[in-house]
Parts: structure tokens; C-alpha cells; sequence
């Protein structure tokens, strides 16, 4: 989060806003690839770490060998869609590709200090390198990011090389297959969260595109607030029954209406006096819209994936996801950024919608 919202204001204090328009083109493609390059390795792994503990090395590096396999692929389209800026986004990929394959082994060895540090670190020295050598071009600024990224790399690589086995399970491919179901969860998910801005990115001026990723991007970490919530109570929630799991839902819904408030007046103020944008009233109510059905679902999330819901859930997602692309299509070029929010809020309210049925659908004395 504080990535999110340093980096964009030294770039545009710096430079300009159209220049952050051009980062965040670069980036959200590179950052679309990295997640397909992760393959559900995140979700999967710590599974495969508890069933067999004493060759987490092994597992993890052969799992690593085998998504390495699909590089080569992912840089063959890169290549294609960011033309002039392919050498320097592909760096940037390899990072991040190495960066995420350590996110398995943080959680699973409880690291989260440390990858805290190591992140601050990364963040420090892009921050500092855009202050004392402002960069005034696109090639310049991702210079700075990329060197952050290759900061964490190595420091990560340091802090799990006990982990990175010279003998990898020799199965390693037989990852890619089973982790499939977790790559469409998560990718479903983030397109949902995100496909608004992917088309922004096809529509919209520079300008427009950087105004529009820091206000979404400040909601869409709302959204993540739930997340940060129900997670300390997962193993709870997976053994609560239909009744428990509905009513702590309804808590989270509350407490999520209850943050709205100050999360829309705070970001109003953030948006208007620390980056200078243009902002009404009406953006932040469709960025609060935006953010708070995720409350209002997310325990009743893990409950569906137990009772083998997976399929109905990414049918929903990549649905929802569909919905926001044409919205936002739709609804920018009439009513600009304020559109695009409301689109997202639409398709998340959507999502909300289906889960719910998807829910109230169990057995009621399902558990």
C-alpha cells in the first residue's frame, strides 16, 4: 500500500501525470504477467509443504523449474504488445517471477518481518533513487523500479537460499497441472478487481490512466482490508457451519459499512491536497461502492471452496469481470474516471450478488 501511494506521487511531483500514465501502462501488463508466470504456486505449495514437510526444497525449487518453463512463452506475447518497451518489461517480469516464487515459502516459514524489511528496502531505494535523480522519461523511472526489484531479489535469495534444493523433485511438472484450478481462482480474481483498469489503459489519455490507478488502487486496498480481516480466522471459518459462516458475515458487512466514512473523507482529502487532483464527492461514494461488497462475502468464500464450489466461483469471477470491461467501456467516455469506479462498484456488487446465492444454495445444515 505505501508503494502504491508514494511512488505515483514522486513520479508526478517529479515529473508529470502523464508520465505515471505511461508507468502504469508498463506495469500493469508486466504485472499481469508475472501473475500468470506464478500459476497458483502461492496457494498450492504451502499444501503440498504440509503434506510433505521434509523435502520443502525439492518441492519448492522443482516447482520453480517447472514455471520457468512457461517464460519463454509469456515473453514471446510481451514482446508483442509493449513493442518499444519489451527489454526493459522483461527484466522487470524475470524479477518479479523470481520475487513471487519466494511468497510460498514466507508463509509457509511465517518470514513476514522479514519480507516486510526486505520490501521496505526495495521501496526505499526506488523512492530515493526517483528524489535524488528525478526521472524525467519512462525508460528512467522503470531504471529505479527495476533496481528496487533487484534489490529484493537478492536480499530474498539470501534470506531462503536454505530452502532452494540442488536436487528438485523430479515431478516438478506435474505442478503445472494441479495447480491450474488455483490459477483460474486467482486470476478471476484479479480480473475482477482489475479488469477497469485494463481497459482504461486502451481508452483513456496518460493523464487520465494515472489519476484513475491511484484513486482505484486506494479503494481496491479496502477491499484488501476485508481480506486482512477474515485471514487470522481462516481455519474458524472452515469449520464453522452454513450458520456461523452467514453470521460473521454479517459482522464484517457492518464493520465494513461502519469504515466507509472515513476511508471515503480520508481519501477525498489525500486525493485533493497530497496529489492535486480534481476530485468530488461523487468519486469517493463509487470507490466506497467499490470497496465494500467484498465485506460483505469474503467469509462465505472459503466455505463454497470446501463444498467443491471452485467451478461456480471462477465462472462468477470471469463473468463479473466481463460486466466491468463493457461498463467501463461504456461509461468513461461520458463520465470519465467517476465512470470507470462505478463500473467496478456494478460488477463487484455483481459478484456479491452471486456469491451469496451460491451460499444460501448449501445444505443448511452444511458444515
Amino acid at each position: 500500500p505505501l508503494a502504491a501511494l508514494l511512488i505515483p506521487w514522486v513520479v508526478m511531483r517529479h515529473g508529470s501525470k502523464a508520465l505515471w500514465g505511461e508507468v502504469v501502462g508498463v506495469m500493469i501488463t508486466v504485472q499481469l504477467a508475472a501473475h500468470l508466470l506464478r500459476w497458483g504456486s502461492r496457494e498450492m505449495l504451502p499444501r503440498l509443504f504440509a503434506a510433505r514437510p521434509a523435502v520443502i526444497p525439492a518441492i519448492w525449487t522443482g516447482n520453480s523449474i517447472a514455471r520457468s518453463s512457461l517464460v519463454p512463452l509469456v515473453a514471446i506475447v510481451l514482446c508483442f504488445v509493449m513493442n518499444a518497451h519489451f527489454a526493459i518489461g522483461l527484466i522487470w517480469l524475470l524479477l518479479l517471477f523470481v520475487n513471487n516464487s519466494f511468497e510460498a515459502l514466507a508463509i509457509w516459514r511465517k518470514r513476514f518481518l522479514h519480507s516486510f524489511l526486505i520490501d521496505a528496502v526495495g521501496l526505499a531505494i526506488t523512492l530515493g533513487g526517483l528524489i535524488t535523480f528525478p526521472a524525467p522519461d519512462l525508460e528512467r523511472t522503470l531504471h529505479w523500479v527495476i533496481i528496487g526489484q533487484a534489490a529484493r531479489t537478492v536480499l530474498l535469495v539470501i534470506l531462503f537460499y536454505k530452502d532452494i534444493s540442488t536436487t528438485p523433485e523430479t515431478d516438478g511438472r506435474v505442478h503445472l497441472a494441479e495447480a491450474v484450478p488455483f490459477l483460474l481462482i486467482a486470476l478471476s480474481g484479479l480480473l475482477g478487481s482489475r479488469i477497469d483498469l485494463y481497459v482504461m489503459n486502451l481508452t483513456a489519455g496518460r493523464e487520465t490512466l494515472a489519476e484513475y490507478q491511484v484513486v482505484q488502487g486506494y479503494f481496491v486496498q479496502l477491499q484488501a482490508l476485508a481480506g486482512i480481516i477474515a485471514v487470522p480466522f481462516t481455519r474458524e471459518l472452515y469449520r464453522m457451519g452454513k450458520t456461523g459462516v452467514a453470521k460473521a458475515t454479517r459482522r464484517l458487512a457492518s464493520l465494513g459499512l461502519l469504515a466507509l466514512l472515513p476511508v471515503g473523507g480520508v481519501g477525498y482529502l489525500l486525493f485533493t491536497r497530497f496529489y492535486g487532483f480534481d476530485t468530488d464527492w461523487l468519486i469517493c461514494v463509487a470507490g466506497c461502492l467499490l470497496g465494500w461488497p467484498v465485506f460483505a462475502y469474503t467469509p462465505m468464500v472459503q466455505t463454497l471452496y470446501k463444498h467443491g464450489k471452485e467451478t461456480a466461483m471462477v465462472s462468477a469471477g470471469f463473468i463479473t469481470a466481463g460486466i466491468s470491461a463493457v461498463l467501463t467501456w461504456l461509461l468513461v467516455p461520458r463520465f470519465g474516471i467517476t465512470g470507470g469506479l462505478f463500473a467496478a462498484a456494478i460488477s463487484q456488487m455483481i459478484m456479491l450478488i452471486a456469491v451469496r446465492t451460491i451460499f444460501h444454495r448449501l445444505p443448511a445444515d452444511a458444515r
